[in-house]
């Protein structure tokens, strides 16, 4: 009898161990590669920056990120590991 997690029909064992080899890929993304990706994301807002009247969408979404950039500079933010 294989016990079954999930009302999917995935026995336990396999769901597991999908669930182990998902951590271990989100565990390889190494922090040079994060910063990587937050320096990239940064370029491209000040890119959407110098336009002139961005949409509001856009705006907004700026607001935010720098208002995360600015907690996460000062240390507010947990280290999610």
């Amino acid at each position: 009898m294989t016990l079954r997690k999930s009302g999917k029909g995935i026995p336990l064992e396999e769901e597991d161990a999908s669930r182990l080899k998902f951590n271990e890929g989100l565990d390889s993304i190494s922090e040079t590669q994060f910063a990587l990706s937050i320096s990239e994301t940064n370029a491209l807002l000040k890119n959407v920056r110098n336009r002139s009247n961005p949409p509001n969408v856009f705006s907004k979404t700026l607001e935010y990120v720098d208002q995360f950039t600015k907690m996460r500079d000062e240390g507010q933010l947990n280290d999610a590991r």
